[in-house]
């Protein structure tokens, strides 16, 4: 049975979150897969050297209910600062997103700071603590501040009076000069309330990051577009897929494993903070760490069928898996030819766009 196969048996069972260990369980699973075996898998050169970036889940502990969360706050878990110190002294990560939970409530950040001084450190928060731990956040590179659209919708979804209090945790951001991002998911769900959003992160001047729900269908065609042509057109805002960025003109692909990985709140390492795909856990040797994320990258890296006709395939290979954007890829179901910004804006348009999210990403880790 070939891959996508086996992928297409997987999906069926689970069409909205494909979970990344399951299709080559017998091959490539690195909890049973012997050393020896590994070794025969890969065959090209170490990782080693090659500069990551790291999603780091502080705790698992939030002081909001988010009606999609998917944490399991029954057996809440946190990383130890002896485990902070194992990641930057066995991978020295060129820059680190501290993620949750909320990272805000870990009782060690200050702590956190420290270890990785030096290094660029982005926060994924959702606002609330922000009044009370400002002065630890004025070290932070820049902080993402967690919405769902407008205040109905984010407080439908997090609870009552939490666009507010986010709102609140942004103006001190910026009076603090830290580089303010706001973080938007998306779906079919909130895609007509997008437009305002987006002028009033441009009214801000803060950055709106446009990141597909995981938990809903895709967009299809239409929708991906017009989200595409919404962000080009609003200064500071852009969509966190591959296909975006290769819509744009801009050859892409997804980190995971390759540039990045994650360290979960148990200390279990990850090619994504989405992912489940065992690379290895805090204190193992980190050259089989590196073996394991190339094994990760040789198995399931690779563009699925509906991106056959795109001459961006083998760049964007499909982009986040998670997210299944190339379901309604215009770039995938036109042959990458016709559906570009550059048919829509004109270069000068789309050259400016990409440079200025270049620059308002600089240093900072996303997604």
């Amino acid at each position: 049975m070939g891959y996508f196969e086996k992928r297409s048996k997987i999906n069926a069972l689970n069409p909205i979150y494909p979970i990344y260990p399951t299709p080559l369980c017998a091959l490539f699973c690195i909890r049973c897969t012997p050393p020896e075996r590994l070794k025969e898998l890969v065959k090209h050169e170490c990782l080693d050297g090659m500069k990551l970036e790291f999603v780091v889940s502080l705790s698992s502990t939030c002081n909001l209910s988010c009606s999609h969360c998917y944490l399991d706050k029954k057996s809440p878990a946190q990383l130890s600062t002896h485990d902070l110190e194992r990641t930057a002294n066995d991978f020295h990560p060129y820059k680190v997103n501290f993620f949750g939970g909320e990272p805000l409530l870990y009782g060690s950040l200050e702590r956190a700071f420290e270890i990785f001084s030096g290094t660029p450190i982005t926060i994924s928060t959702n606002g609330i603590l922000l009044p009370q731990r400002i002065k630890l956040v004025e070290k932070a590179e820049a902080v993402l501040c967690s919405v769902e659209g407008l205040e109905q919708t984010t407080d439908s979804i997090r609870g009552r009076g939490v666009w507010k209090r986010v709102m609140k945790g942004v103006d001190l951001l910026k009076e603090r000069g830290i580089k303010t991002i706001l973080r938007c998911s998306y779906s079919r769900d909130n895609l007509k309330e997008l437009p305002k959003l987006a002028s009033l992160a441009q009214k801000l001047e803060v950055g709106l990051m446009l990141f597909p729900r995981l938990d809903k269908f895709p967009l299809d065609i239409e929708g991906q577009l017009y989200l595409f042509e919404l962000a080009t057109k609003h200064d500071g805002v852009w969509v966190d897929q591959v296909n975006y960025w290769t819509w744009l003109g801009k050859d892409s692909y997804c980190p995971a494993g390759d540039r990045r990985l994650a360290i979960s709140c148990d200390g279990e390492i990850v090619p994504c903070q989405w992912s489940e795909y065992y690379l290895g856990k805090l204190g193992d040797d980190s050259s089989i760490v590196h073996e394991n994320a190339k094994t990760f990258v040789q198995a399931f890296k690779h563009p699925v069928e509906e991106c056959y006709r795109c001459p961006s395939m083998a760049t964007c290979k499909s982009g986040c898996l998670f997210s299944k954007a190339y379901l309604g890829c215009p770039l995938a179901y036109n042959a990458g030819e016709k559906m570009t910004a550059l048919n829509s804006f004109g270069y000068n348009v789309v050259r400016g766009k990409v440079d200025s999210i270049r620059g308002l990403l600089k240093g900072v880790v996303v997604c």
